[in-house]
């Protein structure tokens, strides 16, 4: 419990807008992951019903969980400050297009890629959150180790 306190007070430290991303994803990334796992009841894709069995065999929860795991891992791995961890932020956009594309053709991989500028669009989003987390100042600042005060030893 005590980790968990610690990681919502280190989200206190990122910049506004980050700090409720962050917060969100906590929450939502991991719940929408089991969500899809749980085989509870039909989905609704693109305002197309789909069953839990097509929704797995088209690609659709196959990209969706990835986009999800990402989160979760991006939102946690954040909150506890662990630098590697904003390479799944970077990948969270575009990865599922590349799930898409690896998966056989189907109503969802079509639709996901029947034009060049949703993938395109996704490879900037990426960009855009690479030049964010790894450049921005204040991102920079915040994954730095923490230094212990001086005459202060750590166990």
């Amino acid at each position: 419990m005590s980790s968990l306190k610690r990681f919502l007070n280190n989200t206190k430290d990122l910049p506004f807008g980050i700090r409720h991303l962050c917060q969100g994803g906590m929450i939502a990334a991991p719940l929408l992951a089991l969500l899809l796992i749980v085989p509870i009841g039909n989905w609704n894709v693109n305002e197309r019903d789909v069953t839990y069995q097509e929704l797995w065999a088209s690609g659709a929860g196959s990209a969706f969980l990835a986009f999800t795991l990402l989160g979760s891992v991006g939102s946690w791995g954040m909150a506890a400050r662990s630098p590697a961890t904003r390479w799944a932020f970077v990948l969270m956009p575009s990865l599922p297009f590349l799930i898409a594309a690896l998966h056989p053709s189907s109503w969802f991989t079509q639709e996901a890629l029947s034009t060049a500028a949703t993938p395109l669009s996704a490879l900037a989003t990426s960009a855009a959150i690479y030049v964010c987390l790894f450049h921005l100042a204040s991102m920079r600042r915040y994954f730095q180790p923490v230094q212990p005060a001086r005459g202060i030893t750590q166990a």
